[in-house]
């Protein structure tokens, strides 16, 4: 359902929840096993998303720059190469 999306910002938001997920499911089971490795990739994960979300931006921004809007057109994409 994610890929049918033609809005960029819906598909940032739910590749920012699948990691937020992710990043529960380490955090509890390593609460769980006691251990503090499930908590260190935790902030890993976190680290990895901020960076996600960084360049997603940045590459939202050059096509809005673009397009002046934030939907998808794959044909317009190949415009951000030049």
């Amino acid at each position: 359902m994610v890929l049918k999306r033609r809005n960029v910002m819906h598909l940032f938001i739910g590749i920012e929840i699948m990691l937020l997920a992710l990043n529960i499911i380490f955090v509890s089971v390593g609460v769980f096993f006691n251990d503090i490795l499930g908590q260190i990739i935790g902030i890993i994960l976190i680290c990895v998303g901020a960076a996600e979300v960084a360049v997603g931006l940045s590459i939202l921004v050059a096509y809005v720059n673009v397009k002046k809007s934030t939907h998808l057109m794959s044909d317009e994409l190949d415009k951000l190469r030049d």
